[in-house]
């Protein structure tokens, strides 16, 4: 979660939003949404971005136990927040491609899915990461500079970002 706060916080193109009323916003801040839960399905939290690993990490626990006891926030729960990335993983499968539905042709917030955790004959571990992205705000440029800054995330030992 960290790593991928890392890589869409570091892009304003992933940071913008299309607005109701036509205007376009750029975040600050953006906010991890979806939450795995104990018996499988998905919750949504605020796991605010934090570029220091210990307040992330301390944040992300919190919310996460809050959405697990119950607590639900998100797209509809009236406080009109739009600073958020849709997060989805599939830990059983190492996919090549992975979709989502829109909801209409101005949805302009970020998915992001990861797969299984795979080991290498190299000994490196691989995952599969998939962002979709509105194209009037991204490309291709974009989502390289996500990934570049998710991987240095990943690779960092004490991860600024």
């Amino acid at each position: 979660l960290y790593a991928i706060a890392c890589g869409v916080s570091a892009v304003p193109e992933l940071r913008t939003r299309f607005r109701a009323d036509g205007s376009v916003v750029q975040h600050d801040n953006l906010v991890l949404g979806t939450i795995a839960l104990a018996d499988g399905g998905f919750g949504f939290g605020y796991i605010d971005h934090d570029p220091d690993w210990t307040r992330f990490d301390a944040a992300a626990r919190a919310e996460i136990d809050a959405v697990r006891a119950g607590a639900e926030r998100g797209p509809n729960d009236g406080s009109g927040r739009d600073n958020f990335v849709y997060l989805s993983c599939v830990p059983w499968l190492d996919f090549t491609s992975i979709t989502n539905a829109m909801p209409d042709p101005d949805e302009c917030i970020p998915r992001v899915a990861w797969g299984k955790f795979t080991p290498g004959a190299d000994g490196r571990i691989t995952c599969a990461l998939a962002f979709e992205v509105h194209h009037a705000i991204a490309d291709g440029e974009h989502v390289g500079a996500a990934f570049a800054a998710t991987q240095a995330a990943l690779d960092a030992i004490a991860p600024p970002c």
